[in-house]
């Protein structure tokens, strides 16, 4: 049996539970404070709700849930119903959000003690909402392996869309090398080059800055976002020319294994002497010198990266990274909202 706690902001979660929550979100964020820049950053119009699962015997969450709704802010009556100006029901229709922006969480994620029961809590949290009148819309994301019923029957309007959201580079090889040997020949021949040419032809050098505050001052960042990184003890990986740095990776180290790269080119995209994928290869390349790590993340704009064509993770699956597939389900009870706001 499991024990719901929930909470109307980030700010209100114990201190004590957050090692435990950064655990359970291990493959998606590497620290807490990104849910809190998440809420911080959110409009007014937004209000959320945190769902931690607790064991009948467990001090600690168990399991991790977030839930948004937002007001609806344009008008979305009908003519006939825009006539009863005296029914201001329309002042408070919401559409409901379930999957943590910027994540490829779903609906909830659980950890092994959890053990039986969490489908069916989830399920009776969304059953409460669905009974709410306020409540006109319902977007959720829930992982292609659960059969989960989210599209209302007396919806005039749904729809399901498949969501390809990049997952990590499994550590499978000790060594950067190896990890170069179980590519396709064509791809590690291509990688090889790159990085030939990295250095021959071009001359660009390779920078490497383990705390943020010490990275070159050019770097095109301003004092608030190197702060929040500094916070989370990230580092900077460097290409460097003639003093100048053509771009940059931030290196966020995670829990348990977990390692959150992302890229920032500063080169002009037709004048590059950089390429995307040395952006990727430079990132593992560190990933490997850790003896203990596992996992690593590619990120874009401190989110994981999402698609709605599979094939357009093909560029990271040629370099070894998985994916995951989300169901994005949306139902309207109006006639005039067709799709998520």
């Amino acid at each position: 049996m499991l024990i719901v706690q929930q909470y109307h902001s980030i700010h209100e979660i114990e201190q004590e539970f957050i090692p435990s929550i950064e655990l359970l979100l291990e493959e998606e964020i590497p620290h807490f404070d990104f849910l809190i820049k998440k809420h911080d950053e959110s409009p007014e119009s937004e209000m959320f709700t945190y769902y931690l699962f607790f064991g009948p015997t467990q001090n600690q969450p168990v399991g991790f849930a977030h839930i948004g709704l937002q007001f609806l802010t344009g008008d979305f009556r009908t003519f006939s119903e825009k006539m009863k100006f005296w029914n201001k029901d329309h002042k408070h229709w919401k559409q409901l959000d379930w999957n943590l922006k910027g994540t490829s969480l779903g609906t909830d994620v659980f950890g092994q003690k959890a053990g039986i029961g969490s489908r069916e809590k989830i399920q009776e949290i969304l059953g409460k909402y669905l009974t709410r009148e306020d409540i006109v819309a319902f977007n959720i994301f829930h992982h292609k392996t659960t059969q989960e019923g989210y599209l209302l029957e007396n919806a005039q309007h749904s729809f399901k869309k498949d969501h390809y959201h990049l997952g990590p580079l499994v550590k499978t090889s000790n060594t950067y090398q190896e990890y170069l040997l179980s590519l396709e020949r064509e791809t590690q021949n291509e990688i090889k080059n790159l990085w030939k040419n990295l250095h021959r032809t071009h001359q660009i050098e390779l920078g490497e800055y383990p705390h943020i505050l010490e990275a070159p001052k050019s770097i095109p960042f301003d004092e608030k976002t190197l702060e929040i990184w500094n916070k989370m003890n990230a580092g900077l990986l460097t290409f460097e020319k003639e003093g100048k740095v053509l771009g940059c990776i931030l290196m966020i180290e995670g829990k348990n294994g977990n390692f959150f790269f992302e890229p920032f080119p500063f080169e002009a995209m037709n004048e590059s002497q950089v390429s995307d994928t040395l952006y990727i290869q430079y990132a593992l390349l560190k990933f490997f010198e850790h003896s203990y790590s596992r996992k690593c993340h590619i990120l874009k704009n401190l989110n994981k990266l999402s698609f709605q064509e599979k094939e357009d993770l093909s560029f990271f699956a040629d370099q070894g990274f998985t994916s995951k597939h989300l169901v994005q389900c949306f139902s309207s009870r109006l006639g005039t909202l067709k799709e998520p706001v």
